[in-house]
């Protein structure tokens, strides 16, 4: 046999078995018929064509992508909290996400963190109300229960709970509270803020009631801070030696007792 045929009968099957990337998108230089005799050149400029045709782009790690009918391109390697994002018209970016208010976003190798602070737009705020009066006990500190909503942003209040109000997120806190205690003369009335059922005991206010203002309503505020889970009781207690009670004649009555408590920004 013709070394020269032998030596193209062994590159056309090269030409046929190398595991290149090669398709329609692909062209070849030159077309060999059934029966025509192969040319190394043509072979070669062919091999050459499929191998160099659809090779991968870019360094290690990198993302592959179709720049033409005939060549990839690569993105990256892609750094810690990188995404691949489509841009209209070009090609992909790599590119990281934004935080927008409120969030903050924590990038690591494989993994992007997405949290909530509680800031920016959103609302954590929440005023509640009594409809009722309740008795609270001598010489004991007492939370007032609270039953009537006017707003609750954030999950702020519970009806589970309906004494506290809860921080959904850590930061700065502004309450206010107040009750209308029943006409007693001669009597110490105290009204107070306590985070997480303990001392110390924030915003109080006392008052001894004289007989020309024996039914005094006391108010009081404190700016606290606080993470995530604690919560505030506005706490009520008295020293006339018998049980007496914190007025309400309807939830948006004048004499109502009320607690609010909004998270401050930033």
């Amino acid at each position: 046999m013709d070394k020269f045929r032998l030596g193209g009968s062994i590159l056309s099957a090269l030409l046929f078995c190398l595991p290149v990337v090669a398709n329609a998108d692909c062209p070849l230089p030159h077309s060999l018929a059934n029966g025509q005799v192969a040319d190394a050149t043509k072979l070669m400029d062919n091999l050459e064509a499929a191998t160099d045709c659809g090779a991968p782009a870019g360094a290690n790690n990198s993302i592959q992508i179709k720049t033409s009918d005939t060549t990839q391109g690569g993105i990256g390697p892609l750094t810690d909290g990188q995404l691949v994002i489509g841009s209209s018209g070009n090609a992909p970016q790599a590119s990281t996400l934004t935080a927008g208010p409120g969030i903050v976003i924590t990038n690591g190798p494989g993994t992007v963190t997405i949290t909530n602070t509680g800031s920016g737009s959103t609302a954590v705020a929440a005023n509640v109300r009594r409809s009722s009066p309740q008795s609270i006990p001598t010489y004991t500190d007492t939370a007032i229960e609270f039953d009537s909503v006017v707003r609750n942003d954030g999950g702020v209040w519970s009806a589970s709970n309906p004494s506290r109000m809860t921080a959904p997120f850590d930061g700065w806190y502004s309450i206010t509270g107040g009750a209308h205690w029943a006409p007693i003369s001669w009597a110490g009335r105290r009204i107070y803020i306590v985070k997480n059922g303990a001392a110390p005991f924030e915003g109080l206010t006392s008052v001894v009631s004289t007989p020309d203002h024996n039914d005094p309503m006391l108010s009081t505020s404190a700016i606290i801070y606080m993470v995530a889970g604690d919560y505030v009781e506005l706490r009520v207690n008295q020293n006339v030696g018998y049980t007496i009670n914190i007025q309400s004649t309807g939830a948006t009555s004048w004499d109502s007792p009320y607690f609010s408590m909004i998270r401050i920004p930033g």
